[in-house]
Order: structure tokens, then C-alpha cells, then sequence
């Protein structure tokens, strides 16, 4: 004799049952759509039967995304992710579960703390400047690094933050948001001058450093700790961490880059503005508007 199966409660229902997309589906991953592997797979049938990729059988109709019926649903039925997860009794979606551009949604990731942030002890100096050994380097000066669970962490490493000095703001990508290697993923103001920074991963933003947001200075104080700029959900890690300096590799890189610095500040700045052969905090103070920005470009933008 057969026994019954032990079907979780309603609460657990996945956001493509609740629109009827498809169904049956349990939620297995706390609700949190943006680093769902069926979700992602959902999307990618509804974009590819649209677009003609793949043929609709002729006994059903094509596949939505649970976006678009979500929006049909009346306001009873749009429950946030929060309260589908019991951290809010109750709270209805006005933003269609785009999360990444709600602000609801990004307060309560600010109470919610990311994975902790590693503590350094006496980083290795390579050229004069901290470089952590077991991080990922890309070439436009940001790091990564692998953490539980397969995200990514990213930052400007300590040549970035003593090259831009003291900046008056940063731009983040916001949660939700895609980013590309290569591409520019956020972005450094300073004299009402803009430079953009690189991103080092392909993914999705699951994390931002709010506290970096609102001071800038902690990427001068601890680019690798306190100064950390936002978390990934990566699409294709293995690939990126190709693309990108790690070990000895690394240690070499930065030397050269270092005098590569050298160089470019006794031709724009004059030798005044280094010590002892390294550049102090916010050399390039001394620049102005759009020199600044010239400067910064010709080491993050390579």
C-alpha cells in the first residue's frame, strides 16, 4: 500500500505555481528567484519560444513568464518574498517581484548581513601594495574572490583605491542588476568627474555594500574588507577566473603595474607626489576635473 506524500504547505508554493505557469513547483530556495536554477531555466524557455527558437507544441500555448501573469493576479494573490518567507507578516508586491528596483526589497536586504567579510592578518605587500594571496585579479584593478555557496565577492583592490584618493561618490549596480566582464559595472566621482570601474564576473547582483554607498572612504580604509563593493551570483565563474590573474601571475602584473604608475606621475604630476619611490594616499589630488579622470582611466580601463 502506497503512502501519502508529505506535500510541503501553500506557503512553499514557487511564484510559477502561484501564477499558474506550471503546476506543481515547490519553492527550494527561500524564495530567492534572482539565484534560482529553475527560474533561470523557466526564463529561458519563455524568451526562446517567443523569439522562435524553439517550437510551441501545437496542443499548448507558449510559455510566460510568471512575471507576466503575476501582473494579472489581484493584489491578494501578489504576496512579497518576505512574506512568502515569513520575515514580514504581511506585505503585498507592487513591483512584480522585480526586486532588484524595489526599495522594500533593499531595506531588507540592508537588515539581512551578507556572508562575512574575511579578516586579513598581515596581507602580503607586492610592489608596496597589499595584494591577499587566494583572490582573483582583473586587469581594470578589481578582485574577486569565491565564497559559500559559489558567489562572488568584488572590490577594488589597494593600487585602485590609492590611484582614485578621496571620492566624493560611488556608483553601484543595483540588485538584480546583470553584470559582464569587461563591461563597466559601476562607476567613481570625484570634482564632478565620472570613471568607470570594469566588472571582473558575469552574473547577477545579489548583494550590495550600502555602507560604501554612503562612505567611500572605506574603500581607502580596507578595499578588501570594510570596502568591498557588491556580491555576484556567477553565470559562467570557471570561464571568468580564466580571464583573470591569480599566484605568482598576479605578483607580477601589479610590479609592472606599479611602474607603469611610476612613470605616469613623474610625466602628469611631477616626482614631488611620490615617497620613496610609491605613491602616498590621494596623490592625485592634485589634479583637476578632467585630468583626474584622464589619469585614473589609463589604469582602470585597460
Amino acid at each position: 500500500m502506497s503512502e501519502k506524500l508529505n506535500f510541503a504547505p501553500a506557503e512553499k508554493r514557487c511564484i510559477w505555481m502561484d501564477a499558474g505557469v506550471v503546476s506543481f513547483k515547490l519553492c527550494n530556495n527561500n524564495f530567492n528567484c534572482l539565484t534560482c536554477n529553475f527560474d533561470k531555466g523557466m526564463y529561458k524557455k519563455a524568451q526562446d519560444e517567443g523569439s522562435g527558437k524553439v517550437a510551441v507544441k501545437p496542443d499548448k500555448a507558449p510559455t510566460e513568464s510568471w512575471v507576466q501573469k503575476f501582473l494579472a493576479l489581484p493584489a491578494s494573490q501578489r504576496k512579497c518574498r518576505y512574506m512568502l518567507n515569513g520575515a514580514v507578516p504581511f506585505k503585498i508586491c507592487p513591483n512584480a517581484f522585480q526586486c532588484g528596483e524595489c526599495t522594500f526589497d533593499q531595506m531588507m536586504q540592508d537588515r539581512i548581513p551578507a556572508t562575512s567579510v574575511p579578516r586579513l592578518v598581515d596581507p602580503p605587500l607586492v610592489a608596496g601594495f597589499t595584494q591577499p594571496e587566494g583572490y582573483y585579479y582583473h586587469r581594470g584593478h578589481t578582485w574577486a574572490v569565491t565564497e559559500f555557496g559559489g558567489r562572488v565577492r568584488v572590490g577594488l583592490d589597494d593600487f585602485a583605491q590609492r590611484l582614485v584618493g578621496d571620492l566624493d561618490e560611488i556608483q553601484l549596480p543595483k540588485l538584480g542588476q546583470k553584470v559582464s566582464p569587461g563591461a563597466p559595472g559601476m562607476a567613481l566621482k570625484r570634482k564632478k568627474q565620472e570613471v568607470p570601474v570594469l566588472a571582473p564576473i558575469d552574473g547577477v547582483i545579489t548583494h550590495i555594500n550600502n555602507a560604501v554607498t554612503a562612505h567611500p572612504d572605506l574603500i581607502n580604509k580596507g578595499p578588501y574588507e570594510e570596502g568591498w563593493l557588491f556580491i555576484v551570483e556567477p553565470a559562467a565563474l570557471k570561464n571568468d577566473l580564466k580571464g583573470m590573474l591569480f599566484g605568482p601571475e598576479a605578483k607580477q602584473w601589479l610590479s609592472e603595474e606599479k611602474d607603469r604608475l611610476v612613470q605616469q606621475i613623474q610625466t602628469d604630476i611631477g616626482p614631488t607626489a611620490l615617497d620613496g619611490g610609491l605613491p602616498g594616499h590621494d596623490f592625485t589630488g592634485t589634479l583637476r576635473k578632467k585630468k583626474w579622470a584622464a589619469f585614473v582611466k589609463r589604469f582602470l580601463l585597460t
